[in-house]
């Protein structure tokens, strides 16, 4: 817009002139119209915008206006000088918020350098869990099986054998029948001692009603003699008198005396009656009802001699061997079969003396069969010998197992014999190495094969939580394998203890765990 035009070329000395003089004025229109507006307003003050002031004597309507548009031009001004101030103020103290923040964290950074530093002077331990003594240990031994008892069965009376059931071999349960006797002696005697009792029964009610009816005849003249009595004792007393007062006769007082005689003479002859007939019949009695008693047992015997004429199982089993045949005659106890239980078997073991001081920390027996693997039978303690087997330094063990859980077992299958140990409360397994005074701890071919049976005391670390070392005196009970052994102490399952490097370990330390 402003652009010079020159229809000639200038001289050197006129374009260095014009150049100085372009120099003061820009190019750009909108910098060229702020500057001449900046020499007009600084040259002629008098030309720069005034709001208008009223006029003497203008309309008071358009002064309000003018008044109101100034107030509310000042009152613009300072909302927006107050919004300026209070961004300004947030500005500030974001940037006051953010430089704490940065500050916090440098802090931090620089407690968790000190700490990771600190750490890093600490000792380095590995740790470890204690561990319950024998929690779930178990010791297995090869075992033979051989039956519960055998037994020879029999019957308890005499007879002719009438049925024989049971073949070599067979499987019965308890309570069937195995044999029969002849049963025709014994339902006789039975039937003889039934009609015995039946006329003892029979004579003995005769006798009790006949007893009734007598004691009430007698008892009805011991009555009337009585009253007889009492009659000749009032006639007696009142006669008495009357010879005392001259009414009467001597005589006839005498006659009223005889009288008093008999009738307590006829009295005590009723009452001895009446006793020796209750205790003659009562005796009749009684001796009927031991007649009765003694029929009863008869009775008893002879059903009981009648079911024994019936041989039944004793319990769950087979039969092994026979010894009779049906027709025979057999006597009282005399075998007829040889029966061998099965339904619990024992199973035989010699346990190592090494185990065998440890009986009262066993829990379990099981046992497990070839023939039915990864299969566990409970078993029962039977005995644990106190002497050892013969040539040898084991100790018989036989243990019970039940032939009812849905297996057959037999006689003389291969099994094992499985021994599990209860935990002690008192004893925990832990590393060799977290002993710090632990004799032999250098190295495991110094530890002694068997331990001899002295308690050493010795001292073990426990991490707390804010990993410090506290110490904790244990006594060695035995070891138990390369690098592991036995402690007693005030430990618990589960605590947290220094595994490896405890040799220069303090009471309150700081350790540094290392990784597993």
């Amino acid at each position: 817009m402003f652009r010079r035009l020159s229809f000639s070329r200038p001289s050197a000395v006129g374009s260095q002139k014009k150049l100085r003089e372009s120099r003061f004025l820009p190019r750009d229109p909108h910098r060229l119209f702020l500057a001449l507006f900046f020499i007009l307003c600084v040259l002629f003050p008098a030309c720069t915008l005034e709001i208008p002031q009223p006029l003497a004597g203008s309309d008071p309507a358009d002064a309000q206006k003018l008044a109101d548009a100034q107030k509310l031009a000042d009152a613009q001004k300072l909302a927006d000088a107050q919004k300026l101030a209070d961004a300004q103020k947030l500005a500030d103290a974001q940037k006051l918020a953010d430089a704490q923040k940065l500050a916090d964290a440098q802090k931090l950074a620089d407690a968790q350098n000190l700490a990771d530093a600190q750490k890093l002077r600490f000792p380095c331990v590995q740790l470890c869990k204690v561990e319950a003594a024998h929690s779930g240990e178990t010791q297995k031994f090869p075992a033979s099986v051989r039956e519960e008892r055998t037994l020879h069965l029999s019957f308890r009376v005499p007879g002719q054998i009438q049925e024989l059931h049971a073949e070599i071999g067979q499987m019965v349960r308890k309570g069937e029948v195995l044999a029969r006797l002849d049963p025709r002696d014994f339902q006789n005697a039975k039937a003889a001692a039934e009609a015995d009792l039946e006329e003892v029964q029979a004579g003995l009610n005769a006798r009790i009603a006949n007893r009734d009816r007598s004691v009430e005849i007698l008892r009805k003249k011991r009555d009337a003699a009585e009253l007889f009595f009492q009659t000749a004792e009032k006639n007696l007393e009142k006669f008495t008198q009357l010879a005392q007062e001259g009414a009467i006769p001597e005589i006839r007082l005498d006659e009223m005396r005889t009288q008093h005689e008999q009738a307590l003479a006829g009295k005590v002859a009723a009452e001895k009656e009446l006793e020796n007939a209750e205790m003659g019949l009562n005796e009749e009695i009684r001796s009927l009802e031991a007649k009765k008693k003694g029929l009863l047992t008869q009775k008893k015997q002879a059903e009981d001699a009648l079911s024994d004429t019936i041989l039944r199982a004793p319990c769950t089993g087979s039969v092994s061997r026979k010894f009779s045949e049906c027709g025979e005659i057999t006597a009282p106890g005399v075998p007829i079969l040889a029966f061998t239980e099965t339904s619990r078997l024992r199973v035989r073991t010699v346990l190592p003396e090494a185990l065998r001081i440890r009986q009262n920390e066993i829990a379990a027996f099981r046992c497990e069969f070839e023939t039915y693997p990864n299969v566990s039978f409970p078993a029962d303690l039977v005995f644990l010998a106190q002497t050892p087997q013969n040539g040898t330094h084991g100790y018989p063990l036989e243990v019970r197992v039940s032939n009812l859980q849905g297996k057959v077992l037999f006689p003389g299958m291969a099994a094992s014999v499985e021994v599990e140990f209860a935990p002690s409360r008192n004893e925990f397994c832990v590393p060799l190495s977290s002993l710090s005074a632990a004799p032999w701890r250098e190295t495991q071919a110094q530890m002694p094969a068997e331990y001899d049976g002295k308690c050493r005391e010795t001292v073990l670390w426990r991490i707390t939580s804010d990993d410090r070392a506290v110490p904790c005196r244990v006594e060695i009970v035995r070891f138990v394998s390369p690098g592991w052994v036995i402690v007693s102490g005030e430990l618990q399952a589960g605590e947290v203890i220094a595994a490896s490097g405890t040799r220069f370990l303090r009471e309150g330390q700081c350790v540094r765990p290392l990784p597993e």
